[in-house]
């Protein structure tokens, strides 16, 4: 009786120490590369108040280029229908610039607007599955006037909450 006591806890004490001796990783859940969300919206009218009413505008396939650090264009092409962009600023820079044209079948320099951000950087530890990540904070955004009317920041700090309208688009 006592060799199979002996014998159980000795098995107990090997489960336990495999078990503390196994690592278990554990996966990043959330983004590493933050992302500005920029809405897009249309000027409707004024409420009885006098207050200006926007409704969001859906874009005619839409494209986002920007030029890399050797010159070379890269543009994301949305699907149609989209109502909000995703643009992605540089860590090593306190600005970018994005070409955004509302409508691919309409592709022009004369009809795509430029918009400059202008922010902060910082490095901010997530977890130990995910790293580091840098946040950002937008300070101003400044942009051409084809088809855009004017832009505004909604939410200046730009981190791991995807759900967030960074920067409002106000279309003609």
């Amino acid at each position: 009786m006592i060799k199979n006591s002996c014998k159980f806890i000795l098995l107990i004490v090997a489960t336990v120490f495999f078990y503390a001796c196994t690592q278990e990783r554990l996966p990043c859940a959330q983004p590493t590369i933050m992302s500005v969300v920029m809405g897009c919206h249309k000027w409707i009218g004024v409420d009885t108040l006098g207050n200006p009413i926007f409704k969001d505008t859906i874009l005619n396939h839409p494209t986002v280029t920007a030029r890399d650090s050797a010159g070379q264009l890269r543009t994301s092409i949305y699907p149609q229908g989209s109502n909000s962009l995703i643009v992605h600023m540089s860590p090593i820079s306190d600005s970018c610039q994005w070409i955004i044209s509302a409508d691919t079948t309409q592709v022009s320099l004369d009809s795509a607007d430029v918009i400059t951000f202008y922010y902060q950087s910082q490095l901010n530890f997530l977890s130990n599955a995910c790293g580091y990540a840098y946040f950002y904070t937008l300070q101003k955004v400044v942009t051409t006037h084809h088809t855009f009317d004017s832009v505004q920041i909604a939410n200046t700090t730009v981190n791991t909450n995807v759900n967030t309208e960074h920067v409002k688009i106000f279309m003609h």
